[in-house]
């Protein structure tokens, strides 16, 4: 018996998301406006990727294959989640979405969507398991957050239930008088009020969520030890983590062996394959440390790419 393919509306935007735990790959996906749907995997609901980067190719084949969208994922708005310690699946992302054709992607860290998150919806740390997910409470909470357009919805779409119960209470308000009236009023000011603080929190969202659209800061720094040479003989673990403000100190093997010219020429290629923005925050990052450190030097491979630094 043959596999029949889920085709789907080319017309319509179409939203993919792969998340990147311990042990597997989980995808979903939605279209314009839909709920968002578990997607099997190779005929399961989560796929091993033993850590493996090569299992996010597999995985985007198997899923390419059961769209069988005309275009591959060019209209398809790819969203890359990782959980802390599993970015490394995600090393040859640019190369495997370009491969499909895609043209708009991001890269997000799970525990940062996963507390704001539960941010938005007022409640404390909760325990995750992910290695049985819980696919519907992703669905309903951390995937609509996924994409600026989306979260705003959300956000709008609580706001319209609040101005719904106003509306309800106000209308109860003209049935009443005296002490019942003034009662009712003052509970009008008081989701007047929540209203507001909603409105406040919209704003908010919209510069957090643009914060989180950035690429990860820490999976950028891949970039540094091939762009300059000898760069952890040179610069500290310690010391980098303090410049760009994270809290984890890089593990860096000792003694430390600088990376061969095929591996320099390969990150080459994935810096050029990076936006404009994504390379300017790293030029930034370079141009910070060659200022505290004059005894960096630039590869021969990145002189032409990374100018002058000083």
């Amino acid at each position: 018996m043959s596999k029949q393919k889920a085709t789907i509306n080319d017309d319509l935007q179409h939203y993919l998301c792969i998340l990147a735990f311990k042990e597997h790959l989980v995808a979903y996906q939605s279209m314009q406006s839909e709920p968002w749907q578990l997607i099997q995997i190779k005929g399961g609901q989560q796929y091993l990727h033993k850590d493996k980067a090569s299992s996010l190719k597999d995985v985007l084949s198997d899923i390419s294959a059961n769209l069988n969208l005309k275009d591959g994922l060019e209209k398809v708005k790819v969203s890359l989640l990782y959980q802390q310690g599993q970015d490394k699946l995600f090393i040859d992302a640019v190369k495997n979405l370009q491969e499909y054709h895609c043209k708009t992607w991001q890269i997000l860290n799970w525990d940062s969507i996963y507390q704001y998150a539960l941010q938005i919806l007022n409640i404390e740390q909760v325990f995750f398991d992910t290695q049985t997910v819980d696919h519907p409470w992703v669905q309903d909470h951390i995937l609509p957050l996924v994409w600026h357009e989306n979260s705003i919805e959300h956000q709008q779409q609580a706001l319209a239930a609040l101005r719904q119960e106003k509306n309800q209470i106000e209308e109860q308000l003209a049935l009443m008088r005296s002490d019942a009236e003034q009662a009712l009023a003052q509970q009008v000011n008081k989701l007047e009020n929540d209203k507001q603080q909603l409105q406040q929190q919209i704003v908010d969202a919209r510069v957090q969520l643009q914060k989180l659209q950035q690429p990860d800061l820490e999976s950028l720094l891949v970039f540094l030890p091939v762009i300059f040479k000898d760069f952890w003989n040179v610069v500290r673990p310690d010391e980098l983590a303090m410049i760009i403000g994270v809290l984890n100190t890089p593990s860096v093997p000792s003694p430390y062996h600088s990376p061969s010219l095929s591996t320099v020429q390969q990150k080459k290629r994935q810096y050029l394959a990076l936006s404009e923005e994504s390379q300017g925050k790293i030029l930034d990052l370079c141009r910070e440390l060659v200022h505290n450190h004059n005894a960096l030097q630039v590869h021969q491979e990145f002189k032409a790419l990374v100018g002058a630094l000083d």
